[in-house]
C-alpha cells in the first residue's frame, strides 16, 4: 500500500473521477503479465506517492525520476521504467487510456498516458 493511498483515492473523488476497486487483470496470451487499478470502466489507474517528496511544496520543486520538465512545464518521463509498465497495463486491460497520478502531501500531478499501438512484445523483450 503507498502511503497515501486513501488521501489519494478521496482527491480523485474530489476531482470527479469515478475511482473502482477491481481485482488483477491478466492477460490471456502472456498469464505472467497482469495489470489492476480501474477508474470506471475505461481507464487504468496508476499511482505514485513519493516518500521522497512528501515534505516537498511544490511538484516543481520535487525531485522524482519520472517527472521532468518539458517546456516550462511537469510532464511524465517517456523513458522511464513506469512508462512501460504502465504501456503493459493498457495492453492486458485492452484499454487505451490511463490517469497517471502522482500524489504527494502538498502537491498532486495528473497525466494522461495514452496506449501506444505497437505490440507488446516491444515492451516486453529479454
Amino acid at each position: 500500500m503507498f502511503v497515501y493511498g486513501p488521501e489519494a483515492r478521496k482527491y480523485l473523488v474530489a476531482e470527479g473521477y469515478d475511482v473502482e476497486e477491481c481485482g488483477l487483470f491478466i492477460d490471456q496470451e502472456m498469464p505472467f503479465l497482469g495489470a489492476n487499478g480501474l477508474i470506471g470502466l475505461e481507464i487504468v489507474l496508476e499511482t505514485k506517492c513519493p516518500y521522497s517528496a512528501s515534505d516537498i511544496l511544490t511538484k516543481e520543486e520535487a525531485i522524482v525520476s519520472y517527472l521532468k520538465r518539458v517546456n516550462g512545464e511537469i510532464k511524465f518521463a517517456k523513458d522511464h521504467s513506469y512508462y512501460y509498465q504502465i504501456q503493459g497495463q493498457l495492453h492486458v486491460t485492452q484499454l487505451q487510456k490511463c490517469l497517471f497520478l502522482v500524489y504527494a502531501m502538498h502537491w498532486t500531478h495528473i497525466e494522461e498516458i495514452e496506449r501506444k499501438s505497437a505490440s507488446i512484445l516491444d515492451f516486453v523483450k529479454p
